[in-house]
């Protein structure tokens, strides 16, 4: 082989970081989630995929146009997604479909970051940011297989002190700074904006991050109320998953219920559809958490499936007796619940004063209930939920996104997962791990607030606002090329 033909086989070293560039930017992603769950790494994770992008040809053609930002984003997509799918052990359908799903939504916010990259200045550093919190946002809500825990900021729920601003923009103003902020940095880096812009935007962005923040996190309450939440995994029961329903009313639910209320507990959450019954047989089945909410003045949350509608519910019980609108699960998770879904009608509940909602499981992966709560001013929403050992961090670390973005509390009760009390700030009050901790109770007492949120009203406007700056941009630009 000549030398001229061997130097042809061998890539260009700016050839080389076309592709290790994007692997470790999705490599760092990949890290930043469970089981690593190195989150911090997202501060610097996408500074290598931009980098990729200032790498391409100068010239326009094919290649500049579609193969340099589709495959950077391709590569990035399935070093991030690829051993998240395996990690999470997925039925192997929907993790291809997933899979799938995600590079594609990388290829989509590649290519059209790509192109708004070459704008000057702020502005294109900025539209980047834009078109990946734009992207994300359609891949967590064009279809809805696990919603917003499909999103990739949901491990910013670790550190709720810095995300408090999500009460406006949601999860998606977590990406438009990430990305936004390490767009500026590689500006900087390639000395193709003045430090002095550079620098001032990040610290008048951060600058006015820090203290919406801190005005929220610091807000005081206006009361407490102290709640619990019950749960265990299935090795718990007698007979594990096929113990009877009898059986675990009797041998799980009251004796836990009767240790929550023993404490001081004036709300007790049951996790999602433990056990089965009929509309006839309901009340008999649970005539001692009747007597139990009517001797101790304690309301009980008690999740079901009902037989006769074949749908899954939880009962709201008081010292009245069990209340008349029960609420009915209404986003199911894809391929393997096949019931009856609920209309997603939200229920309105008192307890000591304070307004109360609930959703299930599946259902607090999306924004359409969980806001709704906000704009109606809950207090407190109850989350029963039943998870599987493999996905149980992904799920809860994606509700504690709720309470911030709706500022309402979230009392979670889980079955093979985490049960949980949060604060409206996010704030982790008492958690447990049941497959580590075993079968019990989590308590806190609970802070009320008296305030709602900007999301919760206006849940779409964060993505239009990135839509209409990235119109505006592309108009802007293309008249600086015409007078040009």
């Amino acid at each position: 082989m000549t030398r001229n033909r061997l130097a042809k086989t061998i890539p260009r070293p700016n050839q080389m970081l076309r592709i290790v560039l994007p692997a470790f930017s999705g490599s760092l992603l990949f890290l930043s989630d469970y089981p690593a769950h190195l989150w911090p790494l997202q501060l610097f994770a996408f500074l290598f995929w931009i980098g990729s992008l200032d790498s391409g040809p100068k010239k326009e053609g094919f290649r500049s146009a579609w193969l340099v930002p589709l495959g950077a984003g391709a590569i990035l997509g399935v070093f991030y997604a690829a051993p998240l799918l395996v990690v999470t052990a997925f039925p192997w359908m929907m993790a291809i479909g997933l899979g799938i799903y995600t590079v594609f939504g990388w290829m989509v916010a590649s290519w059209i970051a790509y192109r708004v990259n070459r704008w000057p200045g702020l502005h294109g550093a900025f539209a980047v940011g834009a078109v990946v919190a734009l992207v994300e946002w359609i891949a967590t809500h064009a279809i809805p297989i696990w919603g917003t825990a499909q999103s990739f900021v949901r491990v910013w729920s670790e550190s709720p002190w810095a995300i408090q601003f999500v009460d406006i923009t949601g999860g998606t103003g977590i990406v438009f700074v990430l990305v936004s902020a390490q767009a500026v940095v590689v500006r900087l880096l390639r000395k193709t904006l003045s430090p002095r812009r550079g620098l001032t935007s990040l610290a008048v962005m951060f600058g006015l991050i820090t203290l919406y923040n801190a005005a929220r996190w610091f807000e005081p309450p206006i009361s407490h109320l102290r709640v619990a939440a019950i749960g265990w995994v299935d090795d718990d029961m007698p007979l594990g998953a096929r113990t009877p329903s009898p059986q675990v009313v009797e041998t799980m639910v009251i004796p836990l219920v009767r240790k929550a209320v023993d404490q001081g507990a004036a709300l007790v959450v049951c996790p999602e559809a433990p056990f089965m019954t009929t509309t006839q047989t309901r009340d008999l089945l649970l005539e001692p958490l009747f007597m139990l909410a009517q001797q101790r003045d304690v309301a009980l949350a008690i999740g079901y499936f009902d037989r006769t509608h074949d749908d899954n519910r939880v009962v709201l019980i008081d010292r009245k007796g069990a209340h008349p609108i029960e609420y009915r699960k209404t986003h199911r998770v894809p391929f393997i619940e096949r019931y009856q879904a609920g209309d997603g009608t939200r229920v309105d509940w008192q307890v000591r004063g304070n307004a109360v909602g609930a959703m299930i499981c599946q259902d607090d992966n999306f924004e359409d209930l969980a806001s709704g709560y906000g704009r109606d001013r809950r207090s407190i929403v109850l989350v029963p939920t039943n998870d599987w050992h493999a996905v149980k961090d992904y799920h809860y670390e994606n509700s504690r996104m709720r309470p911030i973005e709706n500022r309402y509390g979230v009392i979670r009760a889980a079955t093979n997962g985490i049960s949980a009390v949060l604060s409206a700030r996010g704030q982790v009050l008492a958690a447990s791990d049941h497959f580590a901790d075993g079968a019990g109770v989590v308590m806190a007492d609970l802070p009320i607030y008296r305030s709602s949120s900007c999301f919760a009203w206006a849940r779409y406007a964060f993505p239009i606002c990135c839509l209409a700056f990235l119109l505006w941009m592309a108009r802007r630009n293309h008249n600086w090329r015409n007078e040009g």
